[in-house]
């Protein structure tokens, strides 16, 4: 039945095999994170005390804390803003929130939300319902 089409095979097949693979640590992917309030103060505190430049700050902490990705430019930009960050580690230390804010809270209208702010608090301490509609 050769001139059909069909092949045969004139010797033992080998079996294939196939190498095993054995599953090696496969690569580690670790998301960025933000840094805390409180990171902040620890880096520009180390960084203050150590006298360090902004890059060996920066490999200092991104071995401590490797999702945050340290790199200068975000040392520099702390560095630049510190004033700010301090005001609000004391402002949440005062409310005992000091290691859980990660971000700032930014408004396009402070004196509106200020205004707001002290609207709600004087009708909490009126005992004021605060529901949508009175607000």
């Amino acid at each position: 039945m050769i001139g059909h089409g069909l092949t045969t095979s004139t010797g033992p097949t080998e079996p294939k095999t196939q190498k095993a693979e054995q599953p090696g640590p496969g690569p580690v992917f670790t998301k960025k994170e933000n840094a805390t309030l409180a990171q902040r103060i620890e880096i520009l505190d180390w960084h203050h005390k150590n006298k360090q430049s902004q890059v060996k700050t920066a490999a200092h902490f991104d071995k401590i804390y490797p999702n945050l990705k340290l790199k200068q430019p975000i040392i520099l930009e702390w560095i630049k803003k510190e004033q700010m960050w301090r005001e609000r580690w004391a402002a949440n230390q005062a409310i005992g929130r000091e290691g859980q804010v990660k971000r700032a809270k930014q408004t396009k209208h402070p004196a509106v939300t200020k205004m707001l702010k002290l609207w709600v608090a004087k009708a909490m301490q009126d005992h004021v319902r605060l529901t949508g509609e009175v607000i």
